[in-house]
This record gives C-alpha cells, sequence and structure tokens, in this order.
C-alpha cells in the first residue's frame, strides 16, 4: 500500500509539472503583438514631410535620386556578377588562394563603393536644406530613411504585448 501511494504520488506531481510544459503560453511574456500603450513605434509622417521642403528642393532631390539610383543599379549589377564569378570560382580548376583572395577583395570594394555613394547622396541631399530642415534631419536616427522617411522612430504603438502581470 505504502509502495502504491508512492507511485501515485510521483506520478501527480510529473502530471502537474508536465502540464505547464505543454499548457498554454504565460501571458506576461515579451513578445510581437499589440502593446499596452505609448511606445516606440514607428513614426508614419514622411520625413520628406516634415521638412516642407520647396519646389527647387524637391526638384534638386528628385534629379539627386534619379541619378543615384541608376549609379546603384549598375553597382548592385556589378556587384551580383562579382559574387556570382566567386561561387563560380569554387567548382573551378584555378581555385586557389590568390584567385580567391582576388575575387573576395573584388567583392569587398564593390560593397564599399556602394556604401560610399550612398553616405554622398545623402550628405548631397542634406546640402540642400536650409538650417531648420537639417536639423529636423538629424534628429532622425535613420536620416533621410527609406520609402520617404518612414522608417523613422516616434511615438506610438509599440512592438510587443508588455509586461503584463508586471515587474
Amino acid at each position: 500500500m505504502k509502495k502504491l501511494s508512492v507511485v501515485l504520488l510521483i506520478l501527480v506531481i510529473a502530471s502537474l509539472s508536465l502540464t505547464d510544459a505543454f499548457g498554454q503560453p504565460r501571458k506576461n511574456r515579451i513578445g510581437m503583438g499589440p502593446g499596452i500603450g505609448p511606445g516606440w513605434g514607428f513614426d508614419k509622417t514622411p520625413l520628406i514631410e516634415r521638412l516642407n521642403l520647396t519646389d527647387a528642393q524637391k526638384d534638386k532631390i528628385a534629379e539627386l535620386r534619379t541619378k543615384h539610383q541608376t549609379k546603384m543599379v549598375d553597382l548592385r549589377a556589378d556587384l551580383q556578377k562579382s559574387q556570382i564569378a566567386l561561387r563560380e570560382l569554387k567548382g573551378s580548376k584555378d581555385y586557389n588562394r590568390k584567385n580567391v583572395t582576388a575575387a573576395v577583395e573584388k567583392v569587398n570594394k564593390i560593397k564599399a563603393e556602394i556604401a560610399l555613394t550612398a553616405a554622398n547622396h545623402r550628405m548631397d541631399v542634406y546640402e540642400i536644406l536650409t538650417d531648420e530642415q537639417k536639423e529636423i534631419w538629424r534628429d532622425q536616427p535613420f536620416g533621410f530613411g527609406r520609402k520617404g522617411g518612414r522608417c523613422d522612430f516616434g511615438f506610438g504603438q509599440g512592438y510587443g504585448r508588455g509586461f503584463r502581470g508586471g515587474w
């Protein structure tokens, strides 16, 4: 009888501990989902609108953007070609340290040129702005941002579920 009660007690403890492991997730975990109030969400107002650009500034920025995009297409194509060449080198008879090093250096040189071209484009746009507009620009962590500045942070709906059941 004593053995039976010990075995039953062990089974009850084991089943209770397993229900927590295989049960529903806890409600107070932090994760993707609606926030519980104001948080660091994304500012929906594009930076381009917050700058209040003049028509002349808009035209100049559009011209710069077209030139920049054209150059970036060419650079990205060169990067992809050099990456393909590096990949093809792995299966060829010419696979040696010298050739691989040269191919990797070519890929890295193009990546550096892409980064430098992007930085120069941002500075070209920045130099068109007035002092007040430059201050708005500098206050944004991502500068001009992708898709017209929609990557900028501001107060809004938070990312996670917050600390429900809290601290």
